[in-house]
């Protein structure tokens, strides 16, 4: 194989070439030409590629899978390929969640910092960590780049969700090309970006990415080796320490308190900083949900147990993540668990995280 695609004229790769043609076509059922075409992402209908055409390319190297996508990306643009990936990979596989960097890298390379407009939150954000480490591989991490980083996601006018998603993507971008060092990164991020909220967003990826380390290196920093559960929250300034808390107490819930809600409230308490223990139990909460996603009920219990004062934002963001998995009625279930104004900011964060869908 040489190096350029063989998606047009080599055997291997007819069924791949009829695939993207497929997936390009706007038509009811008949091909139509696709040359020069720009897709909005999602436009593509599942129904138009069929199941043994999605397995397929499914089932290729993690090569031959990129070098399609380079070919499709040269000649059709980085919409093309993400609507064609998001019809291939409805499920989402966190395996593939590198597969979509490249769609960032293409975006970057057509719009600059406008690339970002391409995004959203498909494969866990994977879109914006292309374009943030495409723009460092080709023009370096010097402060002006993070700027104007920064300002892209701000550029971003759909709507307030889609600038949240963009800042907390690019912390997350940030770990990884910062070789996980976490003060570096954050340090970023206040490099990039002027004030609140965006600042919070953009340590929220950093944090986040601390516990999940899906790309960490060889020879990366790990601050979750420690046998104090409360490190390294407990040692960064206390700007950060808001963010760190909320994505740390995951990590903590699960290693240090085997899951008990009751010792991860005591966790969340020994912060004193009364906005710390916010984002603390709000974090509690999105990680109960992940783990009762299919029990609305079990996710209010659980956080019954927070207390009186803190079960709001318990409830409250477990309720989101229900909106944002377009479980609309078991988001309802747990605000109506809550009465009076926190009830009704209950519902106005499901009803956010229902209009950036």
């Amino acid at each position: 194989m040489n190096g350029i695609l063989p998606i047009y004229n080599h055997k291997k790769h007819a069924r791949i070439a009829m695939l993207i043609v497929t997936a390009l076509a706007f038509g009811g059922g008949m091909v139509q030409s696709w040359r020069g075409t720009a897709l909005i992402p999602g436009l593509v209908r599942h129904a138009e590629i069929s199941a043994a055409d999605k397995a397929y390319f499914r089932n290729l190297e993690s090569q031959e899978r990129l070098t399609i996508l380079r070919k499709m990306g040269k000649d059709e643009g980085s919409e093309a390929v993400y609507a064609f990936l998001k019809a291939v990979y409805p499920d989402e596989p966190g395996s593939e969640h590198e597969l979509v960097h490249i769609v960032g890298e293409i975006a970057f390379l057509e719009r600059q910092y406008d690339a970002f407009q391409t995004c959203d939150s498909f494969f866990r954000f994977g879109c914006y960590h292309g374009v943030i480490l495409q723009a460092i591989k080709e023009r370096g991490g010097g402060n002006d780049i993070l700027k104007s980083l920064g300002q892209g996601c701000l550029n971003l006018q759909s709507n307030r969700t889609a600038i949240t998603a963009c800042l907390h993507g690019i912390g997350h971008g940030l770990m990884v090309v910062r070789s996980y060092d976490l003060l570096e990164s954050y340090k970023d991020c206040d490099i990039m970006l002027d004030e609140q909220p965006d600042l919070f967003f953009c340590y929220d990826g950093v944090s986040m990415e601390n516990v999940v380390r899906r790309f960490e290196q060889e020879g990366a920093k790990d601050f979750l080796v420690s046998k104090d559960p409360f490190y390294p929250c407990d040692s960064v300034p206390d700007k950060y320490q808001a963010a760190c808390v909320r994505e740390h107490v995951h990590h903590a819930r699960r290693v240090f308190y085997k899951k008990d809600t009751l010792a991860t409230a005591r966790f969340c308490l020994h912060f004193p900083d009364e906005s710390v223990r916010t984002e603390c139990f709000g974090g509690l909460g999105n990680a109960i949900n992940q783990d009762n996603s299919d029990h609305p009920e079990t996710n209010i219990a659980e956080c019954d147990k927070t207390g009186q004062h803190y079960r709001q934002y318990c409830i409250g963001t477990a309720a989101t993540q229900y909106a944002f998995s377009r479980q609309f009625d078991k988001a309802q279930m747990l605000c109506n668990a809550l009465a009076g104004r926190e009830r009704e900011g209950c519902l106005f964060s499901v009803e956010s995280a229902r209009s950036s869908l």
